[in-house]
């Protein structure tokens, strides 16, 4: 994204988690899929997770997610199958209003 230029973020919530996203200033996906997902919401932030590589979780299996998620998330106590479960429809939400390609 340019630098001078304003920002435009869309957050998409369902219960802890948090799919935010950079858009254009018509609210469709910029050219990358840029933003971010973020689950907990705790003001401890060591026991929230943060991921920002929304293309990673774009089409992710579930051994790949359990692999390389699944450790952090039971260390700070939510559930992997139900997480990745959620992250997966708010992927999917924000492909149908086309702010992700």
């Amino acid at each position: 994204m340019e630098k001078d230029k304003i920002r435009y973020v869309v957050n998409l919530y369902l219960g802890d988690i948090t799919l935010s996203i950079w858009t254009t200033k018509n609210l469709k996906g910029a050219e990358d899929n840029f933003g971010y997902i973020e689950i907990g919401g705790n003001a401890d932030q060591s026991k929230n997770c943060f991921w920002d590589n929304i293309d990673f979780f774009m089409d992710i299996s579930n051994k790949a997610f359990r692999d390389e998620c699944g450790k952090e998330l039971e260390e700070k106590g939510f559930h992997i199958d139900d997480t990745r479960r959620v992250i997966r429809r708010l992927i999917t939400r924000a492909k149908k209003q086309n702010l992700i390609k």
